[in-house]
């Protein structure tokens, strides 16, 4: 087995992952970490999700966060190991404002997750549009490792 440790890696594990956790830090000091799913385009991170709640408040106020993705995982038991792939990048998290940009985000969100679906795309985009939010990360910090066999 053998470790792996570089930015190409990283970039591969956050395209390929199904979903990070986004952390972040309340006001009073707690951490505070959600499941999002999410796609990279270029230098940032896009996920989605409501208008209101704890998320939105915590992003208004501290748009700094830390995002973590898992991909492949393994136990070899035998062995006591786990073959793994992470990485964890650090940024500051903007509202997506423009209309052109949340619909690019949306597309790609849906590429990702929803690609035998697409010819609906569209519609089922626009009705969201006036209940969903769109955030880009900007990648800041990225680190990636895995260990595989």
């Amino acid at each position: 087995m053998k470790y792996i440790r570089d930015l190409d890696y990283a970039l591969k594990v956050i395209d390929e992952c199904l979903y990070g956790t986004l952390s972040m830090v309340d006001s009073d000091g707690f951490p505070y970490g959600i499941p999002i799913s999410l796609v990279r385009v270029g230098e940032y991170i896009y996920f989605h999700g409501s208008r209101k709640g704890k998320k939105i408040e915590l992003l208004k106020s501290k748009p700094m966060a830390s995002l973590s993705c898992v991909g492949k995982t393994m136990v070899i038991e035998e062995e006591f190991t786990t073959i793994y792939q992470s990485a964890i990048i650090a940024g500051v998290i903007e509202f997506v404002l423009s209309s052109k940009e949340k619909l690019m985000a949306l597309r790609e969100l849906s590429l990702k997750y929803t690609p035998s679906v697409m010819d609906r795309f569209e519609a089922e985009a626009i009705k969201g549009l006036e209940y969903t939010e769109v955030f880009k990360m900007k990648i800041m910090k990225i680190s990636g490792k895995g260990k595989i066999d």
